[in-house]
C-alpha cells in the first residue's frame, strides 16, 4: 500500500507543471467561449419562409401575422419557380403553401 501511495505522489509532482498549464488552457477556453456565445446572437437572423397563399382567407391570414409577430418569421412570398430556387439555394428555410379552400376545411 506504501508503495501504491508513493507512486501515486511522485506522478503529481511530476506532473505538477501539466496540471497548472491544463488549468490555464480550460480558463482561457472558458473565457473565449463566453465571448463568442454573448456574440452569437447579433449574428442570428430569422429563418425565412417561402409562402404562397392560394387560399386568402381569415385562417391563412391569421397564420400570416402568427408566423410574423410571434414567431419571428420573415415570409417570402413569389411563384414556385422562385420559391423552389431559393430553397435549393438555402436562402429559405422551408416552403409554406397554403392550398385553395384551407379556411373552410378548418372552419368545418
Amino acid at each position: 500500500m506504501r508503495k501504491s501511495w508513493l507512486v501515486f505522489v511522485n506522478s503529481l509532482q511530476r506532473m505538477r507543471a501539466l496540471a497548472l498549464i491544463s488549468l490555464l488552457v480550460g480558463a482561457m477556453l472558458s473565457v473565449l467561449f463566453m465571448t463568442f456565445a454573448n456574440l452569437m446572437p447579433t449574428f442570428a437572423s430569422p429563418p425565412k419562409l417561402g409562402y404562397t397563399d392560394y387560399d386568402n382567407s381569415a385562417v391563412s391570414a391569421d397564420f400570416k401575422r402568427y408566423a410574423t409577430e410571434r414567431l419571428g418569421m420573415e415570409l417570402v412570398e413569389g411563384d414556385a419557380d422562385f420559391l423552389a430556387s431559393e430553397l435549393v439555394d438555402k436562402r429559405l428555410s422551408a416552403l409554406v403553401e397554403i392550398p385553395q379552400g384551407f379556411g373552410a376545411a378548418v372552419l368545418a
